[in-house]
């Protein structure tokens, strides 16, 4: 019985991956997931509504705050001008060295994405970045490669992404410095070593054919003061350095990217 059930979840969960791939809505396949994960469980009706329908959005209810925010200041960072500035600053460094220069723009997004989360944060930057990378002859599949990669190799440090991940275990048991941030630290490092491998490889051979990339309605990207570059790391910077949460942080975050692109009035 209990391998039938094993197999009907794995079934459940694969018709909501293939439900989601086909642009279904997000909210409504969780919750018939849910419901049909309860009714092969055979979970009670009165543990359903209280832990499953209740009890877990309310436990979930601050992490999506912490999302939010993290959202938000990914927004900022780019409206303020930090993000591109950054990306293209990079990208003056490497000159006309294209496996420099895409190596630079990788690890700038790795910058970048350490303390920013949500999925307008990773269309807004990538406005900014893939363009460039494309209109220096990178591949296409291998530009979106390396920008997915560089954003995936921060969230190992991403706060945001931490409080989503401590939910399943008991609380406070992992915390966000000392032993964990050492790992983290050396998983991103790892990640990245990877990501320029997989540069070399690629664009051994030098570039495809360079082209000219088409207009595209993005943020006006302004260079800023280079002493603002150092807030991407704010959140991570106060939570292992002063034990500070990840909200108090981004505020912190957010107001000194306003105050030091002197946007604090706009």
């Amino acid at each position: 019985m209990e391998n039938i059930q094993g197999i009907l979840l794995l079934v459940a969960y694969c018709l909501l991956v293939y439900y989601t791939v086909k642009g279904g809505n997000l909210i409504l396949g969780f919750l018939l997931s849910a419901i049909a994960w309860v009714v092969i469980g055979q979970v009670p009706y009165a543990v359903a509504m209280s832990d499953v329908f209740q009890k877990a959005v309310d436990i979930y209810g601050p992490t999506a705050i912490v999302i939010m925010l993290g959202s938000w200041f990914g927004r900022v960072l780019v409206e303020t001008g930090i993000a591109g500035s950054i990306i293209r600053r990079a990208v003056e460094l490497g000159g006309d060295k294209i496996l420099v220069t895409t190596i630079l723009a990788s690890v700038a997004t790795t910058f970048i994405f350490t303390g920013t989360y949500g999925v307008g944060a990773v269309i807004a930057i990538g406005v900014i970045v893939l363009p460039i990378l494309l209109s220096l002859g990178v591949p296409e599949r291998v530009a979106t490669a390396a920008y997915t990669m560089s954003i995936g190799a921060a969230m190992f440090i991403n706060i945001a992404l931490f409080k989503q991940i401590a939910l399943f275990f008991p609380a406070n048991s992992v915390p966000y410095a000392g032993a964990y941030f050492t790992f983290a630290l050396m998983a991103m490092g790892v990640s990245v070593f990877f990501i320029i491998l997989m540069l070399a490889f690629n664009l051994r051979n030098g570039a495809a054919k360079a082209w000219a990339a088409p207009v595209i309605e993005a943020p006006t990207v302004t260079h800023v003061p280079f002493y603002s570059y150092i807030v991407p790391l704010v959140p991570v910077i106060m939570a292992v350095g002063l034990n500070w949460g990840p909200v108090p942080g981004m505020f912190l975050a957010i107001f000194l990217s306003l105050l030091l692109t002197g946007q604090l009035r706009n």
